[in-house]
C-alpha cells in the first residue's frame, strides 16, 4: 500500500465522518421534534440545515477522493 492509497483512504475516511456528523445531527432533530428535553442553543431548522449539509459535503469528498488524491500526489501514469 502506497502512501497514495492511505492518503485516498484518509480522504474517504473523512467524508465518512461528515456523514456521520449528519447522521447525529439528524438524530438529534429527530429527538427535539418528538418532544425530548435536550439542551440546545440553536433552533432545529439550524440543526436540519447543518444536517444536509454535513451530508452533502460528505458524500461529495468520499465521490472526489480519487480526484482529490490526484491533485495532492499526481496521476498514477503506471499502467497494469
Amino acid at each position: 500500500m502506497t502512501v497514495k492509497d492511505i492518503f485516498g483512504l484518509i480522504v474517504r475516511t473523512m467524508g465518512l465522518v461528515m456523514i456521520l456528523f449528519g447522521l447525529f445531527d439528524l438524530a438529534y432533530v429527530a429527538a427535539k421534534l418528538l418532544g425530548l428535553p435536550l439542551p440546545s442553543r440553536y433552533p432545529v431548522s439550524v440543526d436540519a440545515i447543518s444536517s444536509a449539509f454535513y451530508f452533502i459535503i460528505g458524500i461529495a469528498v468520499i465521490l472526489s477522493a480519487t480526484l482529490i488524491t490526484n491533485l495532492i500526489y499526481g496521476r498514477d501514469n503506471t499502467q497494469n
